[in-house]
């Protein structure tokens, strides 16, 4: 014990453990400065979380790929890669219009087919008053 003690003492005399001391300690000084406090801790956490997210993001994504395979391969619907914004936007916009002629031209033909209801239904009154 006292011959390890000699020698922590003539390590430290010397002078051998100094350069590594003052390698580390700006290091020691940084990651305390950053760590220091609650703000610290909170940026290590949105750093880890924002690690892990990330990997989760990747993993879905293979997962997604996965299955837009399996759906190509038996003839399903599968994913296809998004069109830019302003196109969705754009393709949306004209949708939209299409269903409004669609309802506006079935709103005419329904409005055609009541009156020709109505027309027929009038005749037959006529017929039966007639008669």
């Amino acid at each position: 014990m006292q011959q390890a003690q000699e020698l922590a003492a003539q390590a430290v005399d010397t002078g051998a453990i100094q350069p590594l001391v003052d390698t580390i300690a700006p290091i020691v000084g940084w990651v305390s400065a950053i760590v220091g406090g609650l703000f610290g801790l909170y940026l290590i956490m949105v750093i880890l979380r924002s690690y892990y997210e990330h990997k989760r993001y990747n993993v879905l994504k293979d997962i997604r790929y996965d299955l837009d395979y399996l759906n190509q391969h038996f003839g399903l619907p599968y994913f296809q890669k998004k069109p830019h914004k302003l196109y969705r936007k754009v393709m949306s916009l004209e949708e939209l219009r299409k269903k409004e002629q669609d309802y506006s031209n079935n709103a005419l033909i329904d409005e055609v087919e009541h009156k020709d209801k109505q027309e027929k239904k009038h005749k037959e009154k006529e017929e039966k008053s007639k008669k």
